[in-house]
């Protein structure tokens, strides 16, 4: 662009915003009389004068270092990778800065310095807070953003602010100038552009006089609207994504009244990853100085979050009384009101997957001797008006131990979140994929819910970073797959856990050496997940017997014929028997023994009659069942991950046996309606792909599909499969057709510890013809498809909710003295290292 053609754009816009700035000034508050500031502004613009703000370099490295990192946000190159986040949340708004090429500067991102819109400008779509807000509509959040003097950097702040404000429905923008002394006209001509080009609200209020960090955001707080308030120092920059991942915080914790991100500074240091005060009212940021490393990146409860940059409800910081106003100027005044959102039962929340750039100082200057006295005299009053929760609850800052700094962030760090629960699995859970998956993500959240500290080690890489990510967002600690000679299980000569549960017995035999090494005396738990040797024991009958009919087939499935075939002499037998010897050793070696089903309870009691075993099966959220009619239906749906012999044997009889008698036995009208949709991750049989291409006409293969995709899917069919000729302990698609209210039509073994009824809560065959007749008798009976669908849920409700898993859980860990502390107990020092001397007394 020529000079020419710039001042032919520039001029007029310069002058559209003069007549415009005065209209603006009665909008944000701002008295024209004694306003100087604004004087000059406009005495500037006329004269043509413009600014020119390049991006601040510290935003731009933030996302460099995000990008770099896997493990850091929730955004990688533009794409989320935690699950449920649009696709969108991740993308930059580009129209804001742009690359110029003359008008005298360097060639730098530039803020853009002309109004032609946004859809000239090129610009992305706005979305969420980039919008105005709708009439008559609550904002979903108010930024509330202070300055005392630095206009650029907190321009520089506000813009990164806008940009990443696309991540919430909906935004306001509350600036609050506390008496800066210093030019702020180029703050205010930015928010002039936001206003004129994106609509957006923007509210501005002066105060003559300095009143200090805590009064001028409340101050802000006052003229704000939101549901959410965030507090964010003009020294700030975010990441994309940060915004996003505290949200869905307060979405999944229902106690959550506060919650912060990790803040990082130069060097790509951490700042601060959540604040721990002591017994005596030191106030520390935790990992100060550190680099950011995987031990750290999970969700966890905090003493408190730095002002700097923290979200709460309204709601919260109403009935906490707000900030203070004994502290003045600053310091305490954050920590003081996250002390009394907690003394009404709500949580503070680390969330590290929201990262952020703080640089220090930036709000009112560096620290001066004058602040340092204010920061001992605000600790005084902090320590008298909360001494009484400090001597109960608060770890003792002791200096006189060795390495004190890590010592004692260490253990007022782990008394928030006791006893330690180490979860040992082959993958961090792929819920999305199979059922076993969807029953450990519920158990990893009663646990966290009733205060324990999880970490989870997983022995093999998954597939998708978004899994991992997932458990890091809802506070498990997440370990890389390294080998378990470099797992740290114990610190100072102790094991870091309270209570170790490993999961399969594959694993179990993996690991439990390398357990006993380091914390032998700790409670251990053993997680069957199924009795694999039940199961194999199971597959070597069906493979031995495929020629069979399925009544047969079941018939020489129970319990006590695939015992006696395992006891047997039989040469495919001596694997099973070596499997069943090892669960019997895994058994023998723990405290306590998981299983999902009653009748498991029963066969290993037949081998270990004096066993510790609890009952722990699949669990569903019964509260939020889709609500469904039998119209519009028609269609058959298998679920299951092909990965699991008898999910491809199921397939198999389904396309080979089952489908040719349903085909013949549904109304002609029908026919062309119906269609079998086979959904399972991971690679098919060559067998069962022939099966497809032979069957295209009748039969759709999905593949993997995720769980918004898989809930369309059942809202179209009238028939939930499952065709299971082997397996062991509790059959998932059963339940999952239960919950997604489809009638289910079954094989005895896949209703085998499901409690069901036969003609109540689902239809039992026992033969392909037999199971074709109750698929055709769905499509024609609408009564009886309504019938099945609230006997299905009724079953749920009384045997596999989430109240009844977690009742079964945590009473298991009582009985082996590593259930949950009281309420009362939690977040207390004292009570944390109870439980630690008991463990190492064992």
């Amino acid at each position: 662009m020529s000079f020419r053609q710039a001042a032919a754009v520039v001029l007029p816009a310069m002058f559209a915003y003069t007549l415009y700035l005065t209209s603006m000034v009665h909008q944000m508050q701002v008295e024209t009389v004694a306003n100087p500031v604004l004087d000059r502004l406009l005495a500037e613009v006329t004269t043509g004068s413009n600014f020119t703000l390049r991006r601040a370099p510290e935003a731009v490295q933030l996302e460099k270092r995000v990008d770099a990192d896997p493990m850091l946000g929730v955004c990688d190159h533009g794409k989320p990778i935690l699950e449920g986040l649009r696709e969108d949340i991740c993308q930059d708004l580009d129209c804001l800065w742009v690359k110029s090429l003359d008008m005298n500067i360097d060639v730098s991102e530039t803020l853009l310095t002309v109004y032609p819109g946004p859809e000239e400008m090129g610009c992305d779509q706005p979305r969420g807070g980039q919008l105005p807000v709708p009439a008559g509509q609550q904002p979903h959040i108010s930024f509330i953003l202070t300055l005392h003097n630095n206009a650029s950097l907190t321009t520089k702040c506000l813009l990164e602010l806008f940009r990443t404000a696309r991540e919430v429905p909906s935004a306001e923008y509350v600036i609050v100038d506390d008496g800066s002394t210093e030019d702020i006209a180029i703050l205010l001509q930015t928010v002039w552009r936001l206003r004129e080009v994106f609509k957006v609200l923007i509210k501005f209020q002066r105060n003559e006089e300095a009143l200090g960090y805590g009064q001028a955001n409340a101050v802000g707080v006052g003229l704000s609207e939101g549901k959410y308030i965030a507090f964010i120092n003009n020294d700030m920059f975010v990441a994309r994504g940060w915004l996003a991942a505290i949200m869905r915080t307060f979405e999944q914790n229902p106690k959550a009244g506060m919650v912060g991100p990790m803040f990082m500074g130069k060097g790509d240091l951490i700042t601060e990853a959540g604040g721990l005060i002591f017994s005596d009212g030191s106030a520390w940021h935790y990992a100060t100085g550190k680099e950011p490393y995987f031990e750290m990146y999970y969700m966890r409860k905090a003493d408190y979050i730095s002002a700097a940059c923290v979200v709460l409800l309204r709601d919260t910081y109403k009935q906490a009384g707000g900030f203070d106003a004994q502290y003045q100027k600053g310091y305490y005044e954050d920590t003081d009101l996250a002390f009394a959102g907690r003394s009404m039962g709500m949580d503070v929340l680390f969330q590290p997957l929201a990262v952020v750039y703080h640089q220090e100082g930036g709000t009112f200057g560096f620290e001066s001797d004058l602040q340092k006295q204010l920061m001992l005299d605000n600790k005084v009053k902090f320590y008298t008006k909360w001494n009484t929760v400090l001597q109960e609850k608060h770890c003792f800052l002791d200096l006189s131990v060795e390495n004190f700094v890590v010592v004692n962030q260490q253990r007022a760090a782990e008394r928030l979140a006791y006893p330690r629960f180490l979860w040992i699995d082959d993958i961090v859970p792929e819920p999305d994929r199979d059922a076993g998956s969807v029953r450990n993500l519920k158990l990893l959240r009663i646990l966290l819910d009733a205060g324990y500290h999880v970490t989870f080690i997983p022995t093999a890489p998954g597939r998708e970073p978004h899994y991992t990510t997932q458990l890091r967002h809802m506070g498990v600690q997440t370990y890389p797959t390294i080998p378990p000679g470099n797992w740290v299980l114990a610190r100072n000569g102790k094991c870091a856990f309270d209570v170790i549960m490993i999961a399969r017995v594959e694993i179990f035999d993996m690991v439990q050496s390398h357990i006993e090494a380091h914390c032998k005396g700790v409670p251990l738990v053993f997680d069957t997940v199924y009795l694999h040797f039940l199961q194999n024991a199971r597959d070597h009958l069906t493979e031995l017997n495929a020629e069979k009919t399925l009544a047969w087939q079941f018939d020489e499935l129970t319990v006590g014929k695939a015992l006696n075939w395992t006891d047997s002499n039989a040469v495919d037998a001596l694997d099973v028997k070596r499997t069943r010897h090892k669960e019997l050793e895994a058994i023998d070696k723990s405290d306590l023994t998981l299983v999902v089903g009653p009748q498991e309870v029963d066969l290993i009691h037949r081998y270990r009659r004096d066993a510790e075993v609890a009952v722990v099966s699949s669990m569903y959220d019964v509260d939020s069942l889709h609500k469904t009619s039998c119209y519009g239906r028609a269609g058959m749906l298998f679920v299951g991950n092909m990965n699991h012999i008898p999910n491809r044997q199921a397939a198999e009889t389904l396309i080979r046996d089952v489908l040719p008698w349903t085909l013949r036995m549904l109304p002609e009208g029908l026919l062309e309606k119906f269609k079998l949709h086979i959904v399972g991750a991971n690679i098919v049989s060559e067998e069962l792909k022939d099966l497809f291409r032979r069957n295209r006409n009748f039969v759709k293969f999905h593949g993997h599909l995720n769980d918004t995709q898989l809930a369309r899917l059942y809202a179209t069919v009238r028939v939930a499969a499952a065709p299971l000729l082997s397996g062991a302990g509790v059959k998932g698609k059963v339940a999952q057709g239960w919950q997604y209210g489809v009638p289910v039509v079954a094989t005895p073994m896949a209703v085998e510890g499901m409690f069901a009824q036969n003609g109540v809560d689902s239809l039992v065959a026992s033969s392909p013809k037999e199971f074709a007749k109750g698929v055709a008798e769905l499509h024609k009976d609408c009564t009886l498809w309504q019938r099945l669908v609230a006997g299905g849920r009724q079953t749920l409700r009384e045997h596999f909710s989430v109240e009844a898993g977690r009742a079964s859980l945590l009473e298991a860990l009582r009985r082996i003295d590593r259930g949950p502390l009281p309420e009362t107990l939690r977040g207390s020092c004292k009570a944390a290292a109870a439980v630690t001397q008991h463990a190492a007394q064992e």
